[in-house]
């Protein structure tokens, strides 16, 4: 289990610490990508058990700490590891997490490869995403199925995250993965509309 705590100062006064909460690998991860850094934050420290974000909204400054176990983090830090490399590749941005996070990022070439029709599709966050599968991302096919899947919302970005789960816990194909969530996704817009009535 990873555990998420949040401090938030208003105008440079300490606020308040939200309760801190203890979530899965997958539900971590989603907090990270789509809450945190889908939101700007920032990366302000990261080792292989902790991960700090840093978010300023207004005057307001949030401060998100990730911290579990180093085979609970690894996806977490992976998911960093690929944010910053994609940062540094398109706008050169740098971060001195690089040398550190350089064995973290899986071989992404294909993706870098792409990165322009990529970044029609999706946010920075979800080329991050993308570049997780690593080798499956180097087919231009696999690419264009993830972003049909996923759309460009933040719950698009879920949807990525949950075929990245499937695909690696369960090693469901890539595309009867795709298949399976959509009728699922599908099935869950028919049951609230229903319910909507």
């Amino acid at each position: 289990m990873i555990r998420i705590e949040n401090r938030r100062s208003k105008g440079g006064v300490p606020g308040f610490d939200a309760y801190p909460q203890e979530v899965d690998k997958w539900q971590a991860l989603k907090s990270l990508a789509i809450y945190e850094l889908g939101f700007g934050g920032f990366v302000w420290g990261v080792s292989p058990t902790k991960i700090v974000i840093k978010t300023h909204f207004l005057s307001d400054v949030d401060i998100n700490t990730f911290t579990g176990p180093e085979d609970e983090m690894k996806l977490l830090v992976e998911f960093i590891a690929c944010h910053l490399t994609l940062k540094k590749t398109i706008d050169g941005t740098t971060s001195k997490y690089l040398g550190f996070l350089d064995s973290h990022c899986p071989d992404h070439q294909g993706v870098i490869d792409g990165i322009v029709v990529l970044l029609d599709s999706f946010n920075t966050i979800g080329v991050a995403l993308v570049m997780m599968f690593g080798d499956i991302a180097d087919s231009q096919e696999n690419i264009d199925l993830l972003c049909r899947v996923s759309g460009k919302s933040n719950s698009g970005l879920e949807v990525l995250i949950d075929v990245l789960e499937f695909v690696r816990e369960l090693g469901t194909p890539l595309e009867e993965t795709c298949v399976e969530l959509s009728v699922l996704k599908a099935k869950e817009v028919a049951r609230e509309g229903a319910l909507a009535l």
